[in-house]
């Protein structure tokens, strides 16, 4: 399994000399990477193609410098991270990558190229250089260096495996482009506020940055208190009715065994800040998804996120459903719960295809911000694992970007989120 230590090393390895890493490039690297099988054996692979996709992920200003310059976000493969595995301890090779990335790998070979030198330089490694460095490495035509080419490709801007002269210059450009963020905001990846006095004498707070990860929700807030979450300043008021008659009624329903599902669809239809926590903004019931055939897929929620990306496709099974089917060998999930991952890849597979995406988008106000989506299912109890290493097992051998909550997790975060807001605003009638 990759760990941090691990990455240090190999840095350290490459430079020779310690390197600050920043916490964006260090999550881009680490949660990049691939198991595959070979005689039985279990391999740890890591691409630039996968880094490039997890730094663009991590952040908004990589992600603004392709879009741009009319680069697709959907044709970057999909983000998945290292499964545990119970036999076999998996090492991520990040020597290997980390040379193929920030050293010469021609003329000069195993000397450090003009990425490299600037990280020596500095000291310090953050998510631009590594934007900046796939790119370079990317140019090559030796795997696994790909990023490049996959960005230019459906441009028109590779021929025979080599990036043309206009390709090479629009590489350039974006470069240029992404070493500029660092010029002139070298705390970009930190969260920063602005206080500032405004027309009439009062005190503001607005998020601030080169890559305007922290966002108004209005542009002008009422009078405190805030809530910032998921890189968006909002009104208290944005946070939802947590009062304990709202999560009473949950409580009897998941307890019940007269509830449908229809029954929590409407709970959350008419209380949609308990599936949207502090995590989602504006919650969407029902959203229908048209085939091309003329049929029509129809999830029972979609959740917008705060911040534009990751948004989540959910449904909804029932409270008193089998989880678990046990055997003397091995654990794996029901048929029942099968089935409902399998409906949940039939969502993902319509996401692939941006088209349905900007159909959706429209549908929803949401222009241009739709982008593959997370799957989470939610049934069942917590009661029904064993431990919470036993979910993270089952979980992790489905598909990616799936995630599992029983509604005791619904239940348990939502009167959380309800200590946090009500321990911030005092006697303000929300204590209900």
């Amino acid at each position: 399994m990759a760990n941090r230590d691990d990455l240090l090393v190999a840095i350290q390895e490459i430079f020779g000399s310690e390197i600050v890493v920043s916490s964006r490039a260090a999550a881009a690297l680490l949660e990049a990477g691939s198991v595959f099988e070979l005689f039985k054996a279990k391999i740890a692979i890591i691409s630039d193609l996968e880094i490039f996709s997890h730094t663009i992920a991590c952040s908004p200003a990589c992600a603004d410098i392709l879009l741009r310059n009319g680069i697709d976000l959907m044709q970057l493969p999909r983000i998945k991270k290292f499964q545990e595995h119970d036999t076999v301890e998996i090492r991520a090779p990040f020597s290997s990558l980390v040379r193929s990335l920030f050293t010469d790998q021609f003329l000069n070979f195993g000397q450090l190229n003009s990425s490299g030198k600037l990280v020596l330089d500095s000291g310090f490694l953050a998510e631009t250089d590594l934007f900046i460095s796939c790119l370079e490495a990317g140019r090559s035509g030796i795997l696994p260096t790909r990023a490049a080419k996959t960005i230019l490709d459906p441009l028109g801007m590779v021929d025979h495996g080599f990036v043309t002269n206009e390709g090479e210059l629009l590489l350039e450009a974006m470069e240029s482009d992404c070493r500029a963020i660092g010029a002139i905001d070298p705390s970009h990846s930190s969260q920063q506020f602005l206080l500032f006095l405004d027309e009439e004498g009062m005190f503001r707070v607005r998020p601030f940055g080169a890559n305007a990860i922290g966002v108004m929700d209005e542009p002008r807030l009422p009078q405190g208190p805030f809530l910032f979450r998921g890189g968006t300043l909002q009104s208290y008021s944005a946070g939802g009715d947590f009062s304990l008659e709202v999560l009473a009624e949950l409580e009897e329903l998941i307890n019940s065994e007269r509830t449908r599902e229809n029954d929590l669809q409407l709970y959350f239809k008419r209380n949609p800040e308990v599936l949207a926590g502090l995590d989602f903004g504006d919650v969407h019931s029902q959203p229908i998804l048209f085939k091309d055939d003329g049929s029509k897929l129809i999830p029972d929620f979609f959740l917008e996120k705060v911040d534009p990306g990751w948004d989540a496709i959910l449904d909804l099974k029932k409270p008193d459903v089998d989880i678990i089917v046990r055997r003397k060998n091995r654990n794996y999930f029901s048929q029942w719960i099968q089935n409902a991952i399998a409906q949940l890849q039939f969502y993902r597979e319509w996401f692939e295809n941006p088209s349905n995406c900007r159909d959706l988008e429209a549908r929803l106000g949401l222009p241009g911000r739709i982008f593959r989506p997370k799957m989470i299912l939610v049934a069942g109890r917590r009661s029904s694992f064993e431990s919470e290493i036993e979910r993270i097992r089952l979980v992790s051998n489905q598909s990616d970007r799936l995630e599992f909550w029983t509604y005791d997790d619904v239940l348990a975060r939502a009167r959380r989120y309800r200590d946090f807001l009500c321990g911030h605003v005092g006697n303000r009638g929300r204590q209900k």
